[in-house]
């Protein structure tokens, strides 16, 4: 019998979820472009400030897709999930540190530095992460459907 107190595992509290969540990045990223990449906020403040700025922009992005999927993903997801941000977060972070100490990047490297930055920020991450979900579970491949099913069937009960 499933738990009541578990109400992350209902349907209609995952898609709330992940809409809030969807939401949330979305706002970030258009705060993100709107506020913190115009040529003005680039000349009032410093190199170092700025990359301050990307990589707790990027620790947010992080922490709102960790509120969406930490229960309503099967774990190889959420490792694939966070895989990613920590793999292109300290690949910028060693571009940053480069930057700061050498005095500048080559334009290609900059460029690509903030494309991924923007990537990071963006809702694509996310979508692409829920549509794997869905694919996943659509081909039982796992997951939190089957967990879901096995609990309402009462046969879980007696694994413990």
């Amino acid at each position: 019998m499933s738990n009541p107190a578990d109400s992350t595992s209902r349907p209609d509290n995952r898609r709330t979820r992940f809409l809030l969540s969807l939401l949330a990045i979305t706002l970030l990223f258009s705060v993100y472009h709107l506020y913190l990449t115009g040529y003005g906020y680039f000349q009032a403040t410093s190199k170092m400030t700025r990359h301050i700025v990307r990589f707790g922009s990027i620790l947010l992005a992080w922490a709102i897709g960790e509120f969406a999927f930490r229960k309503n993903i099967p774990g190889w997801l959420l490792q694939v999930w966070r895989s990613l941000y920590a793999g292109v977060t300290l690949l910028l972070l060693l571009t940053g540190v480069y930057d700061w100490y050498a005095g500048g990047l080559p334009g290609g490297i900059r460029n690509m530095a903030i494309t991924l930055n923007e990537f990071l920020l963006s809702p694509a991450p996310f979508v692409i992460i829920w549509l794997i979900n869905r694919w996943s579970r659509a081909a039982g491949m796992g997951g939190n459907a089957a967990m879901d099913d096995v609990k309402k069937s009462g046969k879980f009960e007696s694994w413990k």
